[in-house]
């Protein structure tokens, strides 16, 4: 009988800082958010990626919006929420320390950067629930989703 091997994962000690962009339709009701499918597992998320040197949260969650799923828009300076995540590279290891920010969509263009390598679909947060893996995203998205409502019923 045969064994399967067995690798173990080494640990890397450094922390990656990424950007999320919560994409919203701001006049839509209810709300709706972008989200975008995930190269390697094809799994539902906002788009995010790495916060390079010399740019802040804000700039890096429009460009990634702008490259995942084809959206134009303002994002706001201060993130509505931080989540963690752990990225697996076998062998290897890390985590990600993600600034989750608030971005209303001004534009959804036809064609984007990364249109060949992923899908994409603006949901309600019913259906958002439904597609993507981590509670903590949907619970980000009902958040912005209440303080949006507050803001439109002049509260």
């Amino acid at each position: 009988m045969r064994v399967p091997k067995i690798t173990r994962l080494q640990e890397l000690p450094h922390i990656e800082h990424q950007a999320a962009a919560l994409c919203y339709l701001p006049a839509s009701a209810p709300l709706r958010f972008m989200l975008v499918t995930s190269r390697r597992r094809g799994r539902w998320i906002f788009p995010k990626g790495l916060i390079e040197e010399g740019s802040d949260g804000a700039g890096t969650a429009m460009q990634e919006a702008w490259e995942e799923a084809g959206v134009i828009g303002q994002a706001e300076a201060a993130p509505i929420d931080h989540y963690e995540a752990r990225k697996l590279r076998p062998p290897y290891a890390w985590t990600l320390a993600i600034a989750a920010h608030p971005l209303a969509i001004e534009q959804i263009r036809d064609d984007w950067p990364e249109a060949g390598e992923r899908t994409r679909r603006l949901v309600t947060i019913g259906e958002m629930r439904r597609l993507v893996d981590d509670p903590a995203l949907v619970g980000m998205a009902r958040r912005l989703a209440e303080r949006e409502r507050a803001r439109t019923a002049g509260i």
